[in-house]
């Protein structure tokens, strides 16, 4: 068709923000400072 791939599928919808989850996490980290990351983010 003449097209490149990229400008063909729409691209993917971001999430509106993360920002509680980034704070959710720092406020697990400052609770339980041995918890690793594997940890915190399963929580």
């Amino acid at each position: 068709m003449g097209i490149a791939r990229s400008t063909y599928y729409d691209r993917p919808e971001r999430p509106a923000g993360d920002t509680a989850i980034v704070e959710a996490m720092f406020a697990i980290c400052d609770e339980f400072e041995c918890y690793g990351y594997r940890r915190v983010g399963s929580k």
